[in-house]
This record gives structure tokens, C-alpha cells and sequence, in this order.
């Protein structure tokens, strides 16, 4: 479900952005988005997340915030969403919260301590659910205030591109009378953190691929750029 999420959201970008006289092409493109969205729609569980699998049984946050990432962009691009669907997802991650604000893996069994990742990847998700300055958020970007990408909390944790990526987003997107300022010291904190970690290759690494840690630093650089549709302002 990673990948199909992840697959998902790139083509909805690709039919969101279509600028070719072909009309028989993108009805074909429209056409899988729709079956990608179907099979979406039917795997979510009871409780409104996903998991791994295309099967409504469990549920967790890294999982359920790619799939919301892949209806918005759908969405986006004009195929139908059932508003429930969205409304149960948000229900679920805001089940998630902890106390101090960070977001747990699952609703139950274990990691249920917060983490900057998964939270990040929360504030992402509520974002894509058009929650921009909910309580939920506020109380998440708190909690976030102590992982900026050069800080020894966050060099420590287990997922820190992943969790680059998604605090990046989040960041950008951010609302409030705190999110310009918010914004511009996160962007100018990750320039240096990232650059101090680029090797002489040109590449980032980590302990699951080299490939893996420079698309993800890509990203994160780029973002202001608007390259992407999803996070376009």
C-alpha cells in the first residue's frame, strides 16, 4: 500500500497537470487514477486507516498519511472522493495523539510513544484532509519544536529522512500567524543540516539506500519551488 500510495499520488499529479492534445491518453490515464482510488477506498479498515496490505484489517499512521496524500492529489485532479472516507480518516489519526502532542504508531499494541516522524507524517496527512490550523496541528507543531533538522533529537532518531520529508511538507504548509516565520527557519536550518551530510558524490546516504536519502533530501530542498502540485500554494 506504500507503494500504490506513492504511485497513486504521482499519477493524479501527471492527469492534474496534463497539457497534451491527447485526449485518448488521458482518458486512459483518468482510468487507472480511478482503479488506484477504487482499490484505496475498499482496503481502508474500520477505523479509518491502512496498513501494508490492500486489506481492510489493520492500521497505521505511516501508512494512512500516504493514502491521504494519494486522495487529495486525486482529488485534486478531479476524480470523486467520498467525504466519508476523508472524515474517518481524520478521526483516526486524531485518535493517535499523545498528550505532549506527538502522534503514536498505532491505536493499539506497540510504539505508542510519540516521534517526530510520525508526527510530522500526521500534520501532513491532516493537512491533505484540509486541516490546516486545527488543535490537533497546533499541539503537533509544538511538539515538533525540538526536532529542527541540525539538533542532536533529531540526528538521533530512526527515520530521519523520512521524517525530513514529511516535517518539510508540514512545514510548508503550515497556517497561522506563526507559519511565515515558522517556515523560513525551518528552510534555512535544512539547507545547512543537508548540506553538512551531502557527500562528495553529490549523493545523501542512510541505512536503507543512497538513492532513497537523495530523493528524499531533493524534495525537502526543492519544495519552495512549487514544483510539486500537491503542496503548490
Amino acid at each position: 500500500m506504500y507503494g500504490h500510495a506513492f504511485a497513486t499520488t504521482i499519477l493524479a499529479e501527471v492527469l492534474g497537470e496534463w497539457k497534451k492534445n491527447d485526449p485518448a491518453a488521458q482518458k486512459r490515464l483518468r482510468e487507472k487514477v480511478e482503479k488506484a482510488v477504487v482499490l484505496i477506498l475498499a482496503a481502508q479498515n474500520k477505523e479509518g486507516g491502512w496498513r501494508y496490505s490492500p486489506v481492510p484489517n489493520d492500521a497505521d499512521i505511516s501508512v494512512t498519511a500516504t493514502q491521504l496524500m494519494a486522495l487529495r492529489a486525486a482529488r485534486n485532479a478531479g476524480v470523486f472522493i467520498p467525504s466519508a472516507t476523508i472524515e474517518k480518516a481524520i478521526a483516526y489519526i486524531k485518535k493517535l495523539q499523545n498528550a505532549d502532542g506527538g502522534f503514536r504508531y498505532q491505536a493499539t499494541g506497540g510504539e505508542n510513544e510519540s516521534a517526530p516522524a510520525r508526527t510530522a507524517a500526521a500534520i501532513v496527512a491532516l493537512q491533505n484532509a484540509g486541516e490546516y490550523n486545527s488543535p490537533e496541528v497546533v499541539r503537533a507543531f509544538t511538539y515538533l519544536k525540538k526536532f529542527t533538522p541540525s539538533t542532536e533529537a533529531s540526528e538521533q532518531q530512526a527515520y530521519y529522512y523520512y521524517a525530513i520529508y514529511y516535517q518539510t511538507i508540514a512545514m510548508y504548509q503550515s497556517a497561522g500567524k506563526e507559519a511565515a516565520a515558522r517556515w523560513k527557519t525551518w528552510e534555512t536550518e535544512l539547507g545547512k543540516a543537508l548540506t553538512k551530510k551531502q557527500e562528495a558524490t553529490g549523493e545523501w546516504s542512510s541505512n536503507i539506500s543512497a538513492s532513497y536519502a537523495t530523493a528524499m533530501s531533493l524534495i525537502a530542498l526543492q519544495l519552495s519551488n512549487n514544483y510539486l502540485p500537491i503542496v503548490e500554494k
